[in-house]
């Protein structure tokens, strides 16, 4: 059991709380938004302390003096990084983990040690999310795209079309349809709900899979479950914010790229800022506008303002016009769950993508990745096998909980899928699954 102390009750530290109590930390959280804190405790079992997070009498008065892990997620960079440098300071904290946004920050990496600011995992949800958009850029078609083996696999979320190829199949007839491609499948969620998987259970139209594949089949694996779309060339980005910007950015020097953001003041720091993309003054909204920018011929419309309701909008307004693909930014879960019935392309969460990078923080020290996938039904690692125990073991002679799978094996640099027959090599990565039934704690010692 670990000692955590959050600062912070937005979605990310009361998704990290209710997460981090549940497998048996102790576990408080520090804000000075009272009736966050009041609805927080109605609902998981933590303690909470009112107060400014960055005080060190608040930080003492909530237990950082006992504490093992601090993780500073308020909405302040300046908040986050002093109540780090007060808990290496003043506590001792072993572990300091702060979300910093700003990139002015993050420039000198000497900044951060501990004779400066000791802070030990940075947490930039801007750098985390590029990333992630980058990733389904690259697979068009995918609801969800996650990395695996430095890249050798891919974790993706497609959603099963009634023209595809494996509409009414059932699982065992795809292996006959599907032969010269490696992959398993992870998951199924129909109806938003996780459905058992049998031999004579049918894919049906809606079907949300999880799949698990070799990075270089991906894109023909994907081609069986729902219509081949072009590869992205003409992307528009609403919002120019940090991670509209940033986007940009990324994309700038290889795509066709136009950005649409309503502050005149913000957009002529953009246009100075970003050397190869079309800034526009307008409202991402208005439909006239979208006409306008010729959205019919779009591949890919990227809703990144800072307004989640804006970017439901937006993206429901983009895709009724003609765009290929849509990619919304949503921030609050209860919106999350809203957008997801609107069969929007793809749906992403900085909050989330924080969380899952400060997850693997709480796993074993062998951890290399962490993914709580559809609001923690599902998780999925990737573990270094230091136990000598699994070595030269096949996976079916392992004695794993009931809610547990070994459904990959990162060997050499390239991903294997994994049968009851596979044998476990020294210096091999386990990818692990784990239902929302389960806990961590049971797989612990195994690794």
């Amino acid at each position: 059991m670990l000692i955590v102390v959050i600062l912070g009750s937005n979605s990310i530290g009361s998704t990290l709380a209710h997460k981090l109590s549940s497998e048996s930390n102790d576990v408080t959280v520090i804000d000075h938004n009272y009736d966050e804190l009041k609805q927080l405790r109605e609902k998981i079992d933590i303690k909470t302390h009112f107060g400014n997070p960055s005080y060190p009498n608040i930080l003492r008065e909530a237990g950082c003096d006992q504490a093992d892990v601090l993780i500073a997620v308020t909405g302040s960079d300046e908040i986050n990084m002093i109540a780090c440098q007060i808990g290496y300071s003043l506590f001792n904290i072993k572990v300091k983990i702060a979300k910093i946004s700003s990139p002015h920050y993050l420039i000198r990496e000497e900044l951060f040690n501990n004779d400066n600011l000791p802070i030990d995992v940075f947490i930039n949800t801007e750098e985390l999310i590029t990333q992630e958009l980058l990733n389904l850029i690259k697979f068009p078609g995918t609801k969800e795209c996650h990395d695996f083996g430095n890249g050798a696999g891919k974790l993706i979320l497609v959603e099963t079309e009634k023209k595809s190829a494996v509409f009414g199949k059932k699982i065992d007839e795809l292996l006959y349809l599907i032969q010269d491609i490696p992959f398993k499948i992870v998951s199924i969620f129909r109806h938003k709900k996780p459905i058992s998987i049998k031999d004579t259970t049918r894919l049906m139209a809606g079907d949300e899979v999880y799949l698990l594949t070799p990075t270089e089949n991906t894109q023909t694996l994907l081609g069986y479950f729902c219509r081949q779309r072009v590869n992205s060339k003409n992307i528009i980005i609403a919002g120019g914010g940090k991670i509209g910007s940033h986007l940009a950015q990324s994309l700038e020097d290889n795509y066709r790229v136009t950005l649409i953001e309503k502050n005149k003041f913000e957009c002529r720091k953009l246009s100075e800022a970003l050397a190869n993309t079309i800034v526009i003054n307008d409202d991402c909204t208005d439909k006239e506008i979208l006409i306008n920018e010729n959205i019919g011929n779009t591949d890919l419309f990227c809703a990144m303002t800072n307004d989640d309701a804006v970017n439901m909008i937006s993206s429901i307004q983009a895709e009724k016009l003609g765009a290929k693909q849509t990619v919304t930014m949503i921030k609050h879960p209860d919106y999350a769950n809203i957008i997801q019935h609107e069969h929007l392309s793809a749906v992403v969460s900085p909050d989330q993508i924080a969380i899952n990078h400060i997850l693997k923080f709480f796993r074993q020290n062998d951890t290399l990745r962490v993914y709580m996938l559809q609001n923690g039904a599902i998780e999925i690692s990737e573990v270094n096998v230091k136990n000598t125990a699994l070595i030269n073991q096949s996976i079916g002679d392992i004695n794993l909980p009931k809610h547990c799978q070994i459904i990959g094996i990162v060997r050499q640099n390239k991903l294997l899928i994994t049968s009851l027959a596979s044998r476990i090599k020294n210096k091999d990565q386990l990818v692990i699954f784990l239902s929302g039934r389960g806990n961590i704690h049971d797989i612990k010692y195994l690794f």
